[in-house]
Protein backbone atom coordinates (compact mmCIF):
# COMPACT_ATOMS: atom_id res chain seq x y z
CA UNK A 1 0.00 0.00 0.00
CA UNK A 2 1.35 3.53 -0.75
CA UNK A 3 2.70 5.98 2.00
CA UNK A 4 -0.33 8.76 3.01
CA UNK A 5 1.98 10.72 5.01
CA UNK A 6 0.61 13.81 3.21
CA UNK A 7 -3.01 13.06 4.10
CA UNK A 8 -2.23 11.94 7.45
CA UNK A 9 -0.54 14.62 8.79
CA UNK A 10 -2.42 17.27 7.07
CA UNK A 11 -5.19 19.61 8.58
CA UNK A 12 -7.49 20.01 5.64
CA UNK A 13 -8.84 23.90 5.66
CA UNK A 14 -12.30 24.02 6.02
CA UNK A 15 -13.13 25.55 2.62
CA UNK A 16 -11.10 22.62 0.97
CA UNK A 17 -12.88 20.21 3.53
CA UNK A 18 -16.46 21.20 2.79
CA UNK A 19 -15.98 21.53 -0.76
CA UNK A 20 -14.58 18.40 -1.01
CA UNK A 21 -18.10 17.22 1.17
CA UNK A 22 -19.81 18.90 -1.08
CA UNK A 23 -19.32 16.85 -4.46
CA UNK A 24 -21.98 14.75 -5.15
CA UNK A 25 -22.99 11.87 -7.83
CA UNK A 26 -22.20 13.83 -11.02
CA UNK A 27 -19.20 15.29 -10.11
CA UNK A 28 -16.01 13.78 -11.49
CA UNK A 29 -13.22 16.71 -11.39
CA UNK A 30 -9.34 16.36 -11.68
CA UNK A 31 -7.99 16.51 -8.32
CA UNK A 32 -4.32 18.24 -8.86
CA UNK A 33 -2.33 18.80 -5.88
CA UNK A 34 1.03 20.76 -6.08
CA UNK A 35 3.88 21.08 -4.02
CA UNK A 36 6.53 23.29 -4.37
CA UNK A 37 9.85 23.36 -2.37
CA UNK A 38 10.03 27.02 -1.38
CA UNK A 39 8.25 30.50 -2.05
CA UNK A 40 4.82 29.96 -1.52
CA UNK A 41 3.71 33.54 -2.70
CA UNK A 42 5.67 33.39 -5.71
CA UNK A 43 4.45 30.09 -6.60
CA UNK A 44 0.94 31.21 -5.75
CA UNK A 45 1.25 34.26 -8.08
CA UNK A 46 2.25 31.66 -11.05
CA UNK A 47 -0.57 29.24 -10.10
CA UNK A 48 -2.88 32.12 -10.51
CA UNK A 49 -1.85 33.49 -13.78
CA UNK A 50 -1.46 29.95 -15.17
CA UNK A 51 -5.45 29.49 -14.46
CA UNK A 52 -6.03 32.56 -15.35
CA UNK A 53 -4.75 31.76 -18.90
CA UNK A 54 -6.82 28.52 -19.56
CA UNK A 55 -9.76 30.03 -17.89
CA UNK A 56 -11.82 29.76 -21.10
CA UNK A 57 -10.84 26.35 -21.19
CA UNK A 58 -11.77 25.14 -17.48
CA UNK A 59 -15.79 24.44 -16.74
CA UNK A 60 -14.81 25.30 -13.37
CA UNK A 61 -11.72 25.94 -10.99
CA UNK A 62 -11.34 25.72 -6.99
CA UNK A 63 -8.19 26.36 -5.66
CA UNK A 64 -6.62 25.69 -1.74
CA UNK A 65 -3.75 26.39 -0.36
CA UNK A 66 -3.59 23.49 1.92
CA UNK A 67 -0.36 23.03 3.88
CA UNK A 68 3.13 24.86 3.40
CA UNK A 69 3.98 25.14 -0.25
CA UNK A 70 1.29 22.86 -0.80
CA UNK A 71 -1.69 23.60 -2.94
CA UNK A 72 -4.82 21.48 -3.70
CA UNK A 73 -6.99 22.23 -7.14
CA UNK A 74 -10.13 20.90 -8.10
CA UNK A 75 -10.65 21.28 -12.21
CA UNK A 76 -13.75 20.09 -14.61
CA UNK A 77 -12.15 20.42 -17.88
CA UNK A 78 -11.26 18.17 -20.39
CA UNK A 79 -8.21 15.84 -20.18
CA UNK A 80 -5.94 17.62 -23.08
CA UNK A 81 -6.60 20.82 -21.31
CA UNK A 82 -5.86 19.43 -17.82
CA UNK A 83 -2.37 18.12 -19.37
CA UNK A 84 -1.03 21.27 -21.17
CA UNK A 85 -2.05 23.01 -17.22
CA UNK A 86 0.22 20.54 -15.56
CA UNK A 87 2.97 20.38 -17.98
CA UNK A 88 2.47 23.83 -18.03
CA UNK A 89 2.84 24.25 -14.54
CA UNK A 90 5.93 21.98 -14.31
CA UNK A 91 8.12 24.52 -16.87
CA UNK A 92 6.68 27.95 -15.47
CA UNK A 93 8.10 26.56 -11.99
CA UNK A 94 11.28 25.20 -12.70
CA UNK A 95 11.90 28.50 -15.13
CA UNK A 96 11.66 30.47 -11.92
CA UNK A 97 13.55 28.05 -9.98
CA UNK A 98 11.00 26.16 -7.74
CA UNK A 99 10.68 22.50 -7.69
CA UNK A 100 7.25 21.72 -7.88
CA UNK A 101 6.00 18.02 -7.82
CA UNK A 102 2.52 17.75 -9.11
CA UNK A 103 0.02 14.94 -8.85
CA UNK A 104 -3.19 14.82 -11.13
CA UNK A 105 -6.25 12.20 -10.05
CA UNK A 106 -9.18 12.05 -11.97
CA UNK A 107 -12.11 11.71 -9.76
CA UNK A 108 -14.82 9.05 -10.57
CA UNK A 109 -18.14 10.19 -9.78
CA UNK A 110 -19.20 6.57 -8.10
CA UNK A 111 -16.36 6.78 -5.82
CA UNK A 112 -15.66 8.98 -2.69
CA UNK A 113 -14.35 12.70 -3.30
CA UNK A 114 -11.97 12.40 -0.13
CA UNK A 115 -10.48 9.17 -0.98
CA UNK A 116 -9.67 10.16 -4.16
CA UNK A 117 -8.12 13.77 -2.89
CA UNK A 118 -6.09 10.60 -0.33
CA UNK A 119 -5.18 9.04 -3.53
CA UNK A 120 -4.08 12.07 -5.32
CA UNK A 121 -2.16 13.32 -1.89
CA UNK A 122 -0.77 9.27 -1.99
CA UNK A 123 0.42 9.86 -5.55
CA UNK A 124 2.07 13.31 -4.96
CA UNK A 125 4.37 11.36 -2.72
CA UNK A 126 5.12 8.68 -5.26
CA UNK A 127 5.91 11.63 -7.41
CA UNK A 128 8.25 13.55 -4.30
CA UNK A 129 10.26 10.02 -4.21
CA UNK A 130 10.45 9.73 -8.05
CA UNK A 131 12.02 12.53 -8.36
CA UNK A 132 13.49 14.48 -5.34
CA UNK A 133 15.12 17.27 -6.98
CA UNK A 134 13.67 17.70 -10.30
CA UNK A 135 9.94 18.91 -11.04
CA UNK A 136 7.65 16.18 -11.95
CA UNK A 137 4.06 15.24 -12.57
CA UNK A 138 2.01 12.04 -11.83
CA UNK A 139 -1.22 10.78 -13.50
CA UNK A 140 -4.07 8.63 -12.66
CA UNK A 141 -6.41 8.83 -15.08
CA UNK A 142 -9.38 6.12 -15.37
CA UNK A 143 -10.83 7.60 -18.79
CA UNK A 144 -6.99 7.35 -20.38
CA UNK A 145 -7.46 3.95 -20.44
CA UNK A 146 -4.59 3.26 -22.27
CA UNK A 147 -2.12 5.24 -19.73
CA UNK A 148 -4.46 3.97 -16.59
CA UNK A 149 -1.93 2.64 -13.79
CA UNK A 150 -5.14 1.55 -11.89
CA UNK A 151 -6.00 2.21 -8.27
CA UNK A 152 -4.92 -1.32 -6.56
CA UNK A 153 -1.90 0.36 -5.20
CA UNK A 154 -4.04 2.96 -3.66
CA UNK A 155 -6.65 0.41 -1.93
CA UNK A 156 -4.12 -1.96 -0.37
CA UNK A 157 -4.46 -4.86 -3.09
CA UNK A 158 -1.66 -6.61 -5.53
CA UNK A 159 -1.98 -4.93 -8.84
Amino acid sequence: MLSSDIYDTLTLPEDAKSYIDGLDDYDDPYFICIKVNKDEKQATGLLKKALNSKNEAFYSVAAFAIGDGLFLLSIDAEKEDISDFANGMKITCTDHGLVAHISVFRHNCLGEAMETFKWCTQLLEEVMKGSPDASAIGVNDFTDRGNWPGIAAYQGQQA
